[in-house]
């Protein structure tokens, strides 16, 4: 899977998740919480991973969820993420 709203990257034994939406302060959008499965399923199976280190680009970590993206949504659809 080719990402967009998070950055992937493994050196040594260490996997680095950046969320990667700075103009909106990483706001956690539908692709983001996708990409973060697929990343976070990755990393699962990959028995060479020995940590984890999840962080933002830019001046913040995250503000939460996005509420322009999440308005129309309920806590229900959410579910399939978690």
């Amino acid at each position: 899977m080719n990402y967009e709203c998070i950055i992937y990257e493994k050196k040594d034994q260490v996997g680095l998740i950046k969320l990667n939406r700075p103009k909106v302060l990483n706001a956690m959008n539908r692709q983001l919480w996708i990409e973060m499965q697929d990343a976070l399923e990755k990393i699962r199976q990959d028995n060479d991973v020995k940590a984890l280190i999840i962080t933002g680009e830019g001046r913040a970590f995250s503000t939460g969820a996005d509420l322009k993206d999440s308005k129309d949504r309920s806590i229900e659809d959410y579910r399939v993420y978690l």
